[in-house]
């Protein structure tokens, strides 16, 4: 079965018009119809019905396009692997956090590029649900992860040979602004907790799935807990709260400046404790080239330089 056929199909699925799709194939609109053609007699099935407005997939059509679409990504990756290892690899892709990317990663950078001054790490900010899925399709060489992570995900990367190890831990704070109100305010109860005004990151990321485990782990439903706002970088929860729109729940190593600084202040809760690990995901078959074992192994040091 010819791949570039399976593309050419995706693409004119994709347009919904055959002279569109060979448009910008830059090939006739006669050799496109025959690509089709034959790769619907290959699969002995039609694949597109035609009407005045253009094409549309059939049920089968559907079908394939379904699956080109994950072999256009496969075939994709292919070629960068082989580039790779010929190439002798300059370039990591690394999907992160936005709150891993903004307040741990660029020291681990920094570090990585004195050691390797020609190297370029690429980072693709995502939450956790999205990393792994960047991982598990192959777009990323690394994945760096908060939180806990699902026993589905667990057993999907499992299942695709990736390895997932936890590498660091980090403590969860309570943050408020550092006004008349809060400023002599080290520690309150957990009744005091539940009636607090929240800004907390969007479901699916890490910080949110911990602190949503911890408080199902000790017996409080996490849709009791008043809610005013969800954002999807800490950095805008962090200037929220500095603003005093409510309080939120944050890694340490986020508003390091900020308690130094006392523009926001940290906060216990009496004899409950929020922590949340972070972990390394990444696929064997990608470690091929010296300069990504070197990351790795970076990454797996005590010396990995987490700001």
């Amino acid at each position: 079965m010819n791949l570039s056929a399976i593309e050419s199909f995706c693409l004119v699925v994709k347009l919904g018009s055959i002279s569109k799709a060979a448009k910008e194939l830059h090939i006739s609109q006669p050799a496109l119809s025959l690509q089709i053609q034959e790769l619907e007699n290959q699969l002995n099935a039609k694949l597109l019905e035609r009407s005045n407005r253009g094409v549309s997939a059939t049920e089968v059509g559907h079908i394939v396009y379904e699956y080109g679409l994950k072999l256009a990504v496969l075939a994709c990756n292919l070629r960068k692997d082989v580039e790779r290892v010929n190439n002798n690899q300059t370039e990591l892709t690394v999907a992160v956090s936005s709150t891993i990317g903004q307040f741990a990663l660029p020291c681990t950078l920094y570090i990585f590029h004195e050691q390797y001054p020609e190297s370029k790490i690429n980072t693709k900010s995502s939450n956790t649900r999205e990393a792994i899925e960047l991982t598990l399709n192959g777009s990323v060489d690394f994945s760096i992860l908060e939180g806990p992570i699902n026993d589905d995900d667990k057993l999907k990367l499992k299942d695709e040979g990736i390895i997932l190890q936890r590498i660091a831990r980090d403590d969860l704070i309570i943050i408020a602004p550092y006004n008349e109100y809060w400023k002599d305010v080290d520690e309150i109860s957990m009744s005091d907790f539940l009636k607090l005004h929240w800004i907390f990151r969007e479901k699916g990321s890490g910080i949110r799935s911990t602190i949503e485990a911890k408080l199902l782990q000790e017996g409080y439903n996490p849709k009791d807990l008043h809610i005013t706002m969800e954002l999807d970088q800490t950095s805008s929860i962090i200037s929220s709260v500095a603003a005093e729109r409510g309080l939120s729940i944050v890694p340490r190593l986020a508003v390091k400046k900020e308690l130094h600084y006392k523009t926001l202040k940290a906060i216990r809760v009496k004899e409950f404790l929020f922590y949340h690990t972070i972990s390394l995901a990444y696929s064997p078959k990608r470690i091929k080239s010296g300069l990504a074992n070197a990351f790795l192994e970076l990454l797996q040091s005590k010396e990995r330089g987490f700001c």
